[in-house]
């Protein structure tokens, strides 16, 4: 699998991107790959597994149908223990984060949060003009082109310059280590002799970021690649690392935007979070930026991880919508994908 350089539009691994290939210049001394749902909106897998996208109007139905404090007779199951992984994802509070999870869902019909895309534009802007951004996320697909579409054009708002994606991984694989992979194999192509980043990677000044959450994915062995299980972030960084052949070398962070807890009730719910204020930080220090005593009036303000993700026209990836079936029910629509066990 390679990767496909972009111009405009996106590429899948079946197709070529829209626009043709742009060649990317040989000076890049920054790779920043970019994974979307779980980084750019928030999701949680509920209690039966399946993964759930929320946005305002689905949590303010599940607050609504909380407050009734009963629920309809035969009402099913699965519906009810959604609403209680809605609850305990909206009343969450992270570590170092002041605001509870439910301050950053998206607007309807948005699929990204504002407050998110920001920081992802803040991590930019401190990478520096060498710096190419890949998409990693199944977003590269030809059915998400309009949600591609609005998440640049996002970007170009908060970047204040026109923004396009430089490259995809060209994979669609739905599973943690399908993603990593092609990650790793994007990583290879670009450090190959010849390629954009060989010159910063043969100097030892090539920077590589994972902003990722791996399909709501923990690292803790449950899954592997090659053999060798992905316990801590940095073994996906060694992986990638790997990927760049020596004497070449490159610096790697991982940014794993993956948080669980267990609930009162001792069930245990596992969230993509999206970026928090301390992983851009963290990428401030892996590019090597001072630290200002303010914080950036382009940058949003500090918001709580909160769930982002929208209703079920999202194809192919995982999400659930709110559909009235009379006065006493609701029902949800989900559409699942492939993933790790945790």
């Amino acid at each position: 699998m390679t990767a496909h350089w972009m111009d405009g539009g996106c590429a899948t691994a079946a197709e070529e991107p829209a626009g043709g290939v742009d060649r990317l210049p040989g000076d890049v001394d920054t790779v920043i790959f970019v994974d979307v749902d779980g980084v750019l909106n928030v999701g949680a897998k509920d209690r039966s597994g399946s993964p759930i996208l929320l946005n305002d109007s689905n949590i303010r139905l599940a607050r609504s149908l909380w407050r009734e404090s009963c629920w309809p007779e035969n009402y099913p199951e699965r519906e009810r223990l959604t609403v209680e992984t809605l609850m305990a994802v909206c009343q969450k509070r992270l570590d170092g984060e002041s605001e509870t999870l439910a301050n950053l869902a998206t607007q309807n019909p948005s699929h990204i949060s504002d407050v998110l895309v920001g920081r992802l534009a803040e991590i930019i802007g401190l990478a520096g003009p060498r710096a190419i951004i890949v998409l990693s996320s199944t977003w590269q697909a030809a059915r998400h082109k309009k949600r591609l579409e609005e998440l640049q054009r996002c970007l170009t708002k908060w970047l204040g310059r026109e923004f396009r994606f430089d490259a995809s991984t060209g994979s669609l694989d739905e599973l943690p280590n399908g993603r990593l992979r092609a990650i790793g194999n994007c990583v290879a192509e670009l450090t190959a002799q010849g390629g954009a980043a060989a010159a910063a990677a043969e100097a030892g000044r090539l920077r590589v970021l994972l902003l990722e959450d791996f399909f709501i994915s923990p690292l803790r062995g449950t899954w592997s690649l090659d053999g060798q299980p992905i316990d801590s972030p940095a073994s996906v960084e060694e992986y990638i690392g790997s990927r760049v052949l020596p004497p070449a070398a490159a610096r790697v962070r991982l940014i794993h935007t993956y948080s669980e807890w267990v609930t009162g009730d001792g069930s245990l719910l596992c969230c993509g979070v999206g970026l928090s204020r301390a992983d851009v930080e963290r990428s401030r220090e892996l590019f090597g930026v001072a630290a200002v005593g303010t914080p950036d009036a382009s940058s949003p303000e500090p918001r709580k991880p909160s769930f982002g993700l929208c209703p079920a026209q999202l194809l192919g990836l995982p999400t659930w919508s709110w559909c009235a079936q009379g006065a006493s029910s609701v029902a949800f629509t989900t559409i699942s994908v492939s993933s790790a066990p945790v």
